[in-house]
């Protein structure tokens, strides 16, 4: 399979995974959309829907994950209070990174505002480059992993406390830093590399707002070509075989910074609907 069809392929899954990429269904309360329309703030989806592999599927309207949350709008901050019910934000970003306001904005809408940054902090005049391509990617994931652990663990058992969700992962773009969190949330719930892949190869496709791409331009300085806003397949499956090489895999590799077995018990039983399908 040509790379190109195997990218549509995954989007497809994702969009639609469970019974209703099976039967055709339309979104319901069981199995909502799962991307969010925002008008300020692009690559809002919801995580849920994905199947664990001990059975059960990853409870929708729980956890979503989504680009900086720069331009949200009151109405916006209302579609999170209101229809998400959004009770956390834990921004990936570096702290220098967060704008001056987030913090009362997220407060105004009832929602805690925390920065959970993935690794060491460096100045606001260093900002992360990379060309984009799937080798470099792969080698960011891969090198910024080590440093990333205490806080993917620090994720885990914030997720797996009482009070913090339905919650909301964000970085810049929505995609490297959240796709690296959103990939260890799921993995260490037993979803299938396959369906992890599927999610991280929605960012950039039909399904994410325009702002998503202004978002790029404006924070890297670049001038957005498409082979930047895309969320290749390969780059997190080897990154994916990456961590499992070297670590034993994803748990394995959390475990040693206090997201072992009962934190792990917690977060599968906030997140997993282990209900047999009617």
């Amino acid at each position: 399979m040509r790379l190109n069809e195997q990218f549509i392929e995954m989007s497809q899954y994702a969009q639609t995974s469970g019974s209703a990429r099976l039967s055709g269904a339309k979104p319901s309360a069981d199995q909502p959309a799962r991307f969010v329309p925002l008008a300020g703030v692009g690559n809002v989806r919801d995580l849920g829907g994905y199947p664990a592999a001990a059975g059960g599927t990853v409870r929708w309207r729980l956890l979503y994950r989504a680009g900086q949350l720069t331009g949200l709008s009151p109405a916006d901050r209302a579609v999170l209070r209101d229809t998400l019910g959004v009770r956390t934000v834990l921004d990936l970003r570096r702290p220098a990174e967060v704008e001056p306001g987030l913090v009362e904005q997220c407060a105004r809408a009832g929602i805690r505002h925390r920065t959970l940054p993935l690794g060491p902090d460096r100045p606001a005049d260093q900002p992360d480059r990379c060309s984009g391509a799937a080798i470099e990617l792969v080698t960011l994931l891969l090198r910024a992993f080590p440093a990333a652990r205490p806080g993917l663990a620090r994720l885990i058992r914030i997720l797996a406390s009482r009070g913090t969700l339905p919650a909301m992962l964000c970085c810049v773009l929505g995609r490297d830093r959240t796709g690296l969190a959103a990939a260890a949330v799921l993995s260490v719930l037993g979803v299938s590399d396959d369906a992890i892949v599927a999610d991280y190869c929605l960012t950039g496709t039909a399904g994410c707002p325009a702002v998503w791409a202004d978002r790029l331009q404006v924070n890297r300085g670049l001038a957005a070509p498409a082979e930047l806003a895309r969320a290749r397949p390969e780059v997190m499956r080897a990154f994916l075989a990456g961590v499992r090489h070297g670590y034993g895999g994803m748990a394995a590799a959390l475990a040693p910074f206090g997201a072992g077995p009962p934190v792990l018990a917690s977060l599968r039983g906030r997140l997993l609907d282990r209900r047999l399908p009617h």
